[in-house]
């Protein structure tokens, strides 16, 4: 199981580092895009495309990052309200984390399913298959569950990350 947690947390830096430089490309395409449009009088009908796409891949990966460490939205009503300690906490937290699993991985399919029909179109804009921008969603739904899991092995290990020591 170490060797799956070490995999996630190195997985987990690369993902980081792409959101980083993603975030960048669509902040860059927004802002080249304003300037062109309003100092040079010339539209770039291709920058809201890469702007919208890379936010696809920004919200999802972000979001399997977020599940390592806890920051994700989860189902905790439940959880914190019942007056559970010791084993039948983490019991109930397991459970409420393998429902989270499930919603990813029917997510993931649906949006599997969404590329195969989109498979044939392309972008308006950027003339590129639009199976490339929905690969997002099933990539991200994969690294929600790899890291969903991987709390669920090691949950000590969210309070390390919070605080910013587990890089």
């Amino acid at each position: 199981m170490k060797i799956f947690i070490k995999l996630v947390d190195g997985l987990n830096r690369v993902v980081k580092v792409l959101v980083v430089l993603m975030f960048a490309a669509a902040l860059a395409s927004i802002v080249g895009s304003v300037i062109c449009r309003s100092v040079l009088h010339i539209p770039v009908a291709w920058s809201e495309e890469v702007a919208k796409f890379l936010t696809v891949y920004i919200v999802y990966f972000a979001g399997g990052l977020a599940a390592r460490t806890g920051r994700l939205t989860r189902l905790t009503v439940l959880v914190d309200a019942l007056p559970l300690k010791g084993k039948g906490r983490k019991a109930l937290e397991v459970i409420v984390g393998l429902i989270a699993v499930a919603f990813y991985a029917l997510a993931g399919y649906a949006a599997m399913m969404a590329m195969q029909l989109a498979a044939m179109q392309q972008s308006p804009a950027l003339k590129i298959p639009m199976w490339i921008p929905y690969l997002g969603i099933p990539a991200g739904c994969v690294l929600l569950i790899l890291n969903t899991f991987a709390c669920l092995i090691d949950p000590d290990a969210q309070d390390e990350i919070k605080g910013g020591v587990a890089e």
